[in-house]
C-alpha cells in the first residue's frame, strides 16, 4: 500500500515539476513532499533526489527535500545516500556537496558513513571521494572533517 501511495506521490511531484508558474506550485510540491515524508518509506529518499537541482530557484523547495529525507535512521539514510552518490554527482553536485556536509556534521551520521564506506563499491567510493574533495576546495574549515572519509574511500 505505501509503494503505491510513494509511486502515485512521485508521479504527482513530477506533473507539478513540469509547470513552475504555476501559481499553487510551491504550495503543491511541499504538501506533496510533506506526504511523501509521512509514509517514513526509505525508498522515499531515492526518489526523492531526482528533484534535487542546482539550478533551481526555490531553494525551499530543495529544503524541503532535504529534510524529508533526513528522516530517517543513520543506517538507512547513509545507504541510500551512498546508492545515490553517484547519480548526485552527475545530477546535482552542488547538493551533493550540502548533503554531506550534513552527514560529517554529525558524528553519528560520520561515523555510520564511514562504516558503510568500508563497505562500498569502488564506483561509490570514487564518488564520495570527489564530494569530499569538491568540499575541501570550497570550505577548507571541513578538511578535518573530511579526511576519515577520504581514508574510508582509500583503495
Amino acid at each position: 500500500m505505501k509503494t503505491n501511495r510513494l509511486k502515485d506521490f512521485i508521479s504527482s511531484l513530477k506533473a507539478i515539476e513540469k509547470h513552475p508558474q504555476h501559481p499553487s506550485y510551491v504550495e503543491n510540491f511541499e504538501r506533496i513532499v510533506s506526504q511523501i515524508r509521512e509514509l517514513k518509506e526509505p525508498k522515499s529518499i531515492l526518489l526523492l533526489l531526482q528533484f534535487l537541482s542546482d539550478k533551481s530557484e526555490e531553494l525551499h523547495l530543495m529544503w524541503s527535500i532535504i529534510h524529508a529525507i533526513e528522516i530517517f535512521d543513520d543506517s538507512i539514510y547513509v545507504t541510500e545516500i551512498l546508492n545515490a552518490s553517484n547519480y548526485l554527482i552527475s545530477n546535482s553536485p552542488e547538493w551533493a556537496s550540502i548533503i554531506f556536509m550534513r552527514i560529517i556534521n554529525s558524528d553519528e551520521s560520520k561515523v555510520e558513513l564511514i562504516r558503510q564506506l568500508n563497505q562500498s563499491s569502488l564506483i561509490t567510493k570514487k564518488s564520495v571521494k570527489q564530494i569530499m574533495e569538491t568540499i575541501n576546495n570550497e570550505s577548507p574549515e571541513f578538511l578535518a572533517k573530511t579526511t576519515p572519509i577520504l581514508i574510508a574511500t582509500s583503495l
